[in-house]
């Protein structure tokens, strides 16, 4: 008995939190100003920092291939 009056009011407070997130949300976005950046320079930086993160990962996979195959040349007799 415990258990389903536990869950009935987990789901009255689910309810009841998702009417007040409803409720806030419509009020948010009549007060909210208008956006200051364009959305094609947010795409531009996020490709940018894309390829830059891309490319230091490329390297640092170049990097240790280079190593591992000049380790394996020293250990061989």
């Amino acid at each position: 008995m415990k258990a389903m009056s536990d869950r009935l009011l987990a789901m009255l407070l689910s309810l009841f939190a998702g009417a007040c997130f409803a409720q806030a949300m419509g009020e948010g976005a009549a007060n909210a100003p208008e956006p200051t950046v364009s959305v094609v320079w947010v795409i531009v930086f996020l490709a940018i920092f894309v390829g830059v993160c891309t490319w230091i990962g490329i390297g640092i996979w170049r990097h240790e291939r280079k190593n591992r195959a000049s380790s394996q040349e020293n250990v061989r007799p």
